[in-house]
């Protein structure tokens, strides 16, 4: 058995194209100004070459009016979503997997009969990117987004490489005083770790195969999110056998 590497320079989290603003927009007319992202939180486990990413962002209408919005986030060719979830004042919505026009048929039922709906779809134009839209956010109501993923990761010379764009909290949103960006980072490898480095300053501890990397910023993100892994022996070849609980 022999592991391949793939070069720094692979595409899995390629920057998103200017063709969308990323994050939550609104698309009411005249309601534009009145969406606040008051945080963003990310939590990651690594596990070998492979991720599974929960981003959690945190909006609020402060205007006087419901509204619908589009929120739209990056998402590489090495990636794929594999759930989201929508609480409205704390009240949880649970997407389910629906063919395209289906979907979107009973998106706009939801929204013309005044209830709750969320909606998301891949832009069949954009590969890097998908778009979740959400109709009928009431006045002053808060809203969480949850999108969850898997993800591979990249390997160069020995070294595990996550990139998280800086477009998971867009420089374009407009702010909430004083909002928040935290993100935790679990790691379980099969060989030794020898370093672990994160562009961004925040908190690192690890053993010998396990590491934990915790960050808590201001909003917005002026970079992205580059987190490096050294493994001891990164060549060497190995199996993982998972254990289903339950019958």
């Amino acid at each position: 058995t022999k592991m391949t590497e793939k070069p720094r320079t692979n595409s899995a989290h390629k920057k998103p194209t200017d063709a969308e603003p990323m994050g939550l927009v609104a698309s009411s007319v005249g309601h534009t100004e009145a969406l606040r992202l008051e945080s963003v939180h990310v939590r990651a486990q690594l596990v070998d070459l492979v991720g599974e990413l929960s981003v959690l962002h945190h909006y609020r209408n402060t205007g006087d009016h419901p509204l619908e919005a589009q929120f739209c986030f990056p998402l590489g060719d090495g990636a794929a979503v594999c759930g989201f979830e929508a609480f409205v004042n704390g009240r949880r919505l649970v997407g389910r997997v629906e063919e395209k026009q289906v979907a979107r048929a009973t998106y706009r039922r939801a929204v013309a009969r005044g209830q709750d709906a969320y909606l998301l779809e891949q832009q069949a134009q954009r590969t890097d990117a998908f778009c979740i839209s959400l109709g009928n956010v009431p006045a002053h109501a808060e809203v969480v987004v949850q999108v969850r993923c898997v993800l591979e990761l990249c390997m160069d010379q020995g070294h595990l490489h996550l990139l998280l764009p800086a477009a998971v909290a867009p420089c374009s949103a407009l702010y909430a005083k004083e909002a928040r960006f935290t993100a935790r980072f679990s790691l379980r490898m099969p060989y030794d770790i020898d370093a672990v480095h994160c562009s961004l300053e925040g908190h690192v501890k690890s053993t010998a195969t396990l590491a934990t990397v915790e960050l808590d910023c201001a909003l917005p993100l002026l970079c992205d999110l580059a987190l490096d892994v050294r493994l001891r022996d990164a060549r060497q070849p190995r199996m993982w056998v998972e254990t289903l609980s339950g019958p």
